[in-house]
């Protein structure tokens, strides 16, 4: 990402039983849990709001067991200006990717040529005017 400052900042994983990775997690690494959203549970480490995703996807309808493991990386940039700087570097080397505010934070979602997540994102909530800088659209 070459000049653009980002530093790897989350990890989305799908699992069997969220229970059971969670309290690996907490046991194992001292993580705690800062927000549950369905089948999701969200993990950190001091104050941002996750450095690791949990989603529980069990076993569906017809005993077919879904796809587990990593989901997506997420890289964390440190204010709006560099955010805007990826922002515009996607758009410049016309890559495909979708932008969201997700009411904690701003993010860009990419896949890499193989299909693997990618999000670039920036903690919205310390920022002037929080949510309402970005308006609460998606936009592609």
């Amino acid at each position: 990402m070459g000049d653009t400052r980002v530093k790897l900042g989350s990890v989305r994983i799908r699992v069997r039983d969220v229970a059971r990775s969670e309290a690996f997690y907490r046991t194992a690494l001292g993580l705690e849990v800062s927000e549950r959203l369905g089948a999701h549970v969200f993990l950190r480490l001091r104050d941002e709001h996750f450095v690791l995703a949990l989603e529980g996807v069990g076993v569906e309808e017809g005993g077919i067991t879904r796809h587990v493991g990593t989901t997506s990386v997420g890289w964390e940039v440190p204010d709006a200006w560099e955010f805007w700087r990826m922002h515009r570097r996607l758009q410049t080397a016309n890559v495909r990717f979708v932008a969201e505010d997700e009411g904690v934070r701003w993010t860009l979602r990419l896949q890499d040529p193989d299909g693997n997540g990618i999000e670039i994102y920036v903690d919205s909530r310390a920022l002037p005017g929080g949510r309402e800088a970005w308006g609460g659209s998606t936009r592609p």
